[in-house]
């Protein structure tokens, strides 16, 4: 029925480290039936209570339970996500060996074979944890150095396009090599913003450059690379008057889809983020 299809759509989170009968987990994979569980090791922002990965061994086993929970109710099997970006987004960084992965501002700076060896190591760390979705890698240009969400947490790998979208492209890459899904972020550019998008409306009508922002995206759909895109929480005047990018339909259907010619996942950033909540119910 309607309600599972829409169901279907949804990367949801719970808290808890395994698949217990009757908890959370459950609830959503058999009671809503989502299509996706993101996992997290702490709570929002990072500082919190431990939440979903504590070791290699225990979220190998979440996944599999969850797995098997979602055979059980008869449903296909899960996308199971997670972020891992390197540098200060790392939801693995609980697993032994990669408590230390290097940023994306790090890698742009060297060659796209070490970016692809990166990516080739999360990818191996995620498959052996279960998780087949990284929701990675950034493509957002590093316009602003002291961008509060991006160049200042050395997030992007460039401020030139085409080395953003090598580097994107290697990164995906490595996580191929070992089946492994990407998602580049944040659309349609939060380089330039001068707010987080945790935190409140980011207005970027006066930084964006989108002539420079949307060439990554331009080059890597056109590779077919690009097996999802995250929206970022953005608004810019220009490019829809009333909404943020998130809920816009001139910019996921008139500039994503149409003009870029873009026919895969659509995945906005977190829901819960200060900039959704302060403008939606």
């Amino acid at each position: 029925d309607l309600s599972r299809q829409a169901a279907s759509l949804l990367l949801v989170g719970a808290p808890g480290d395994d698949a217990a009968p009757g908890g959370a987990f459950e609830e959503l994979v058999c009671g809503l039936k989502v299509g996706g569980l993101i996992l997290f090791d702490r709570d929002t922002g990072g500082r919190g209570s431990p939440r979903n990965i504590r070791s290699r061994p225990q979220v190998a086993r979440l996944t599999r339970d969850l797995q098997a929970l979602a055979r059980r109710c008869g449903d296909a099997p899960l996308l199971l996500a997670a972020d891992v970006e390197g540098g200060v987004v790392n939801r693995l960084a609980p697993l032994d060996g990669l408590e230390d992965l290097p940023s994306a501002a790090d890698l742009g700076r060297g060659s796209p074979e070490r970016t692809r060896a990166a990516g080739r190591r999360i990818g191996e760390a995620m498959a052996q944890a279960g998780l087949n979705w990284d929701l990675a890698p950034v493509v957002d240009l590093a316009l602003d150095p002291q961008s509060p969400a991006i160049a200042r947490w050395k997030r992007a790998f460039s401020d030139d396009p085409e080395v953003v979208a090598r580097h994107a492209r290697a990164f995906a890459e490595g996580l191929y090599d070992h089946g492994v899904l990407s998602c580049l972020k944040h659309f349609p550019g939060h380089g330039s913003s001068r707010n987080d998008s945790h935190k409140g409306a980011v207005d970027v009508t006066d930084t964006a450059k989108p002539h420079l922002e949307l060439a990554p995206y331009r080059l890597l759909i056109a590779a077919d690379f690009a097996d999802c895109v995250m929206l970022g929480h953005l608004f810019n005047e220009a490019l829809d008057p009333d909404d943020i990018a998130t809920v816009s339909s001139p910019v996921v259907t008139g500039l994503l889809r149409e003009e870029l010619a873009y026919a895969g996942i659509v995945l906005p950033d977190a829901v819960q983020m200060g900039a959704v909540l302060q403008s939606y119910p």
